[in-house]
């Protein structure tokens, strides 16, 4: 009975080995080895762990696991990062990268293949800015705490570089986006036809005087991933040519723009209309837009406009005039700290610190004050010019990765990259007006960076390999 039993669990494992190593590609005798006698089976197996792990630290974007420790409430309330985030993200690291190290020791040679995917070195001398002002920053605690979390998401950015070397790795990471965002759209759409927050085990799924914020957590950040999520959406909508795919994707994207505008987030709004307009017009212009796909587009922007005009007006029209008052006197209190700390700044995350020191001037009372309300202010305030320079250069070039794959003009990895650069360009115009230093916010798009410098270093390679094939056919 006992040997029936462990053959019957034997035979079941090597089925899930075989149902998971086939969608990597992968012969069903390399699985079968996997005890011992073929090294190779083992590092497919790893690599089959890793890409689940990926898609886990993809997820927890939207359905974010975290705890904060040395919580300092009074700075949190001013939009400062609170607490030293351990999140499932961090675990996945551990093991992402103890991973890495075993396909290391079991390869025990070096190939080619192993130093594919080069890394810029803009995003070092980002977080290496913020390293550095832990030493001069007044509240170090604080400091530190932005760090780990700019640490982190760049390990996770260094590994999607160097371990996505492949198209279907790609579009493994794409497609993992486009559920989490299914999944976060049917949440924040259930909520609100509730009427109530929502709390399933872990996540709670927000609703907050009829914003909803779905399980990322407040209505901007909320806004903000679904708006960068949206672009692989409509890419799969429109230049996939697998029907099944192409439907997933639109109906993704229909939710995706439903949810979108239950978040009543004006940033979000305009950045998904930039990243669209930009999106559709690009390959309208090479002509990668099918008529049908353009009148279907058309037929729906036209709808959802009637739909929402009223709610669209409402939420423009309210105190509209003191939130553009509040963030000008934000952006003249952040003026006044780049005075005097232009060149090296207050320190990672300390602006809520230092802004105490000014906000007891006559010209600030009364008035609502917390984190400017300008990612690149924001920057350029706690890191100074060098960490300005890096940020501005992290996302330059990431889009000059993206402008290379667009003129490429492959039919597959093109469209891509131009969709997650518009995404990237209209968080931009969205960073204008938010903080962006909420952890789904920094490790999404560090993510959508990522990808496009993967999508570089795989057409950089694919026209290495034609010219050495043309090389090789004039000699011959």
């Amino acid at each position: 009975m006992t040997c029936s039993l462990r053959r019957t669990v034997s035979e079941c494992f090597y089925r899930f080995v075989d149902l998971f190593t086939h969608s990597l590609n992968l012969p069903r005798e390399r699985a079968r080895t996997f005890r011992g006698v073929n090294s190779r089976a083992r590092i497919d197996l790893l690599a089959l762990l890793q890409r689940w792990l990926i898609a886990v630290v993809v997820f927890d974007v939207p359905f974010h696991c975290d705890v904060n420790l040395a919580y300092d409430e009074f700075h949190a309330s001013l939009n400062a990062i609170g607490g030293l985030q351990v999140s499932v993200t961090s675990f996945a690291m551990v093991g992402l990268y103890s991973i890495w190290a075993l396909q290391l020791l079991l390869r025990r040679s070096w190939s080619p293949s192993m130093s594919f995917g080069k890394i810029s070195c803009w995003p070092l001398i980002y977080v290496g800015a913020s390293i550095a002002s832990v030493v001069y920053a007044a509240n170090r605690q604080l400091a530190i705490f932005e760090v780990v979390l700019l640490v982190q998401t760049l390990l996770l950015y260094i590994f999607i570089i160097k371990k996505c070397t492949a198209a279907r790795d790609i579009a493994f990471l794409v497609y993992v986006i486009i559920a989490s965002l299914f999944l976060q759209a049917c949440l924040i759409l259930s909520s609100f036809v509730l009427g109530e927050t929502l709390v399933l085990g872990p996540w709670t799924v927000w609703l907050e005087q009829q914003r909803a914020g779905g399980t990322v957590g407040s209505p901007n950040t909320a806004g903000s991933f679904i708006q960068l999520s949206l672009a692989p959406c409509l890419c799969a909508a429109i230049s996939v040519k697998k029907g099944w795919l192409r439907t997933v994707g639109g109906v993704t994207c229909l939710l995706g723009l439903a949810a979108l505008l239950l978040t009543f987030s004006r940033g979000a709004w305009l950045a998904t209309v930039v990243s669209f307009v930009g999106f559709l017009g690009l390959m309208g212009l090479r002509g990668w837009l099918p008529r049908k796909v353009s009148v279907f587009i058309s037929i729906c922007g036209a709808v959802l406009a009637v739909v929402s005009c009223g709610l669209v007006i409402d939420r423009l029209g309210s105190e509209e005039a003191a939130s553009v008052g509040g963030r000008w006197v934000m952006v003249r209190l952040a003026s006044e700290i780049l005075h005097e700390n232009a060149a090296l700044g207050v320190g990672a995350n300390n602006y809520a610190v230092v802004m105490e020191d000014y906000i007891r001037y006559p010209v600030y009372a009364g008035q609502w004050l917390h984190t400017v309300h300008n990612k690149f202010l924001l920057v350029w305030c706690e890191l100074g010019l060098l960490g300005l320079l890096g940020f501005v250069g992290f996302l330059g070039y990431s889009l000059a990765c993206g402008y290379r794959v667009w003129r490429a003009r492959d039919p597959v990895l093109s469209p891509i990259a131009l969709a997650f650069s518009c995404g990237i360009i209209g968080q931009s115009v969205h960073m204008q007006l938010a903080l962006f230093h909420a952890r789904p916010q920094v490790q999404l798009l560090w993510i959508a960076c990522a990808i496009l410098v993967g999508l570089d270093n795989i057409v950089r390679r694919q026209g290495a390999a034609c010219l050495d094939s043309a090389r090789e056919r004039r000699v011959t």
